[in-house]
């Protein structure tokens, strides 16, 4: 079960991951990139199952390891990127998009991503920090040093 002191912190990293990566803007995005092959769906079905609390510290430290992955191959291959990925860029003005509104929307992606993942990576910073003391040691191991 998910302790109680990290469910809050879950939840924000739940919401920051489904504002910024489960989207159909971002699955476009991943797509047309290297990553296309990356298994974005598993971390989707794990922040979006109904009942978060059961969720066991293997699995949370598996999921914010893959998180945390792709975090940084998305910082490599589609920040650099993102406004040609999006069909934004000055530099090929033939391939911008000409529906005012879908122009300012995909502006406002190209922009907020960099923030949402330093907001993910900040979540998951206060998450490792805190399952020490919130997960209870296993059965039998008095000193966490040597659980690990």
């Amino acid at each position: 079960m998910m302790p109680v002191t990290l469910r809050p912190i879950f939840e924000k990293l739940t919401d920051a991951f489904r504002l910024s990566m489960d989207t159909p803007w971002f699955r476009m995005i991943m797509e047309n990139s290297p990553l296309h092959n990356y298994n974005l769906r598993r971390l989707s079905d794990f922040f979006t199952r109904p009942d978060t609390n059961v969720v066991l510290r293997e699995e949370l430290e598996e999921r914010l390891l893959e998180l945390e992955v792709l975090i940084a191959k998305i910082r490599e291959y589609i920040l650099p990127f993102i406004k040609e990925k999006l069909q934004i860029s000055s530099l090929a003005p033939d391939d911008i998009i000409s529906d005012q509104d879908e122009r300012v929307l995909r502006r406002f992606v190209a922009y907020t991503l960099p923030h949402n993942l330093s907001e993910i990576e900040r979540l998951i910073g206060l998450i490792r920090r805190d399952q020490d003391a919130a997960y209870p040691p296993p059965e039998g191991v008095t000193d966490r040093k040597a659980a690990s």
